[in-house]
């Protein structure tokens, strides 16, 4: 690997510092809270004590660039054994096997991997989002909040995540008894309950559930202090209404699992569904499309942002997307149209028979548009999450075709570690950066 690397100079740096013992200075390029920092410099702690009777070392001297990526391939490790568990909480159908299956597969996910052995604050993002989940899931509150806390300070954006936790909680305790009758209820209805028992059970949950709900109730108030989302480097972050981000996302969460979305038995499958509809209700098949699709086309006319990093940086698989993709003609992004559409809906149906509840279906979409539509840059990483909840929480796909995602997914991460590690090119001033999600 090579040394410290773009953004892994600034984690880098600032760690070293916290290893000084130096709290007080902060690089005004870093943009997150220090959660990555805290990590690394107690990792780096817990190494320098270790070997502290055997070699005669400083702290400063073992808060090296190559130890401090090991903390997320611990982090990775953790990750993997706490979304099998969540899996097999949410899916209690499914077998260990499986559940492992699942999780393995996840870990392959490109976006996830890739980080894996860079000391970025994806890993620990999303290891610290799944823990506070699963913490949920069993009714640790007090726990859930803590590694939710935990996970905002790795991205401010998880106190999104923080709010469906605790929707998924307050859920959970809401719908437990006859909880198959609740799940195939409308969703207006399952509002309606949720609504009812929180105010009918408002002192029970306070005690139960409120220190979940002090998570994003003290983010809020840190931004309405802060007038932002961003810590330090606000210029380049500002946040903006990119509302092409959710069709970006249903792609190429779509792709990522071609296949099970892409196969050509389930586009037989939505081929046949279409023409049933349009046999029963022709009209409203016609009103539904002709909306979709002029609103999908107003959306890419009127809401494409091109960040000037998006532009500026061709040392990100984005640039070379829009460059010869998504600007390679003006009518580029509108021929899109179809495949986004076809993108939401596989989503959609994954999800709708997936034996989840309606409302924790909601909340998830309604999280996601929150975290990526503010985004004006087009960067992959921020789908992780949004990603990881959709694929933990639609159908359970036949192991076949979890097995062929994760060989494509390997494949994927075969190829762009060796971009990265083998192909770098040459600047004119002599640099040679290197390719990276």
């Amino acid at each position: 690997m090579p040394p410290a690397y773009m953004d892994e100079v600034f984690h880098v740096r600032q760690t070293q510092q916290y290893c000084k013992g130096d709290f007080a200075s902060w690089d005004p390029k870093i943009t997150t809270f220090p959660g990555l920092y805290i990590t690394g410099a107690s990792h780096a702690a817990l190494i320098y004590g270790a070997l502290k009777p055997f070699r005669d070392l400083s702290l400063e001297e073992v808060c090296h660039t190559t130890l401090l990526r090991t903390v997320n391939v611990l982090l990775a490790a953790a990750c993997y054994l706490i979304i099998c568990n969540i899996y097999r909480k949410l899916h209690p159908q499914v077998t260990t096997s499986y559940a492992m299956l699942m999780a393995v597969t996840l870990t392959l996910f490109p976006l996830h991997f890739f980080f894996i052995f860079f000391y970025y604050t994806d890993v620990g993002s999303l290891t610290f989002t799944m823990a506070g989940y699963l913490a949920a899931l069993h009714k640790r509150s007090f726990l859930a909040a803590a590694l939710a806390g935990a996970s905002v300070l790795f991205r401010q954006t998880n106190a999104v995540w923080a709010v469906f936790i605790l929707v998924a909680a307050v859920s959970q305790r809401c719908f437990r008894q006859e909880r198959a009758k609740w799940r195939d209820a409308p969703l207006e209805t399952q509002i309606v309950q949720l609504i009812k028992y929180c105010w009918q059970h408002k002192g029970g949950l306070l005690l139960e559930v409120g220190p979940l709900a002090s998570v994003p109730l003290a983010f809020a108030a840190f931004v309405v202090w802060n007038g932002g989302v961003v810590v330090g480097d606000k210029g380049n972050h500002q946040a903006s209404p990119h509302l092409m981000q959710p069709l970006y996302f249903v792609l190429f969460c779509a792709l990522a699992l071609y296949p099970i979305f892409w196969n050509p038995r389930k586009l037989t499958q939505g081929a046949q569904k279409m023409l049933r509809s349009f046999q029963s209700k022709p009209i409203t098949l016609i009103r539904l499309l002709a909306t979709a699709t002029i609103l999908a086309h107003y959306v890419v006319e009127k809401y494409t942002i091109v960040h000037p990093f998006l532009l500026a940086d061709n040392r990100h698989y984005t640039f070379y997307l829009w460059k010869k993709v998504l600007s390679a003609h003006p009518l580029a992004p509108h021929m899109l149209v179809p495949a986004y559409l076809y993108s939401g809906w596989s989503l959609w149906e994954g999800l709708r028979t997936s034996k989840q509840l309606s409302l924790l279906v909601a909340a998830g979409m309604i999280c996601t548009i929150a975290v990526l539509v503010p985004a004006p840059l087009i960067e992959f990483r921020y789908f992780t999450i949004p990603f990881v909840m959709l694929v933990l929480h639609m159908k359970p796909p036949v192991p076949g075709q979890l097995y062929v995602t994760a060989a494509l997914w390997a494949l994927v991460n075969a190829v762009t570690l060796y971009e990265f590690l083998f192909a770098p090119y040459t600047f004119a001033d002599g640099s040679r950066p290197r390719l990276m999600w």
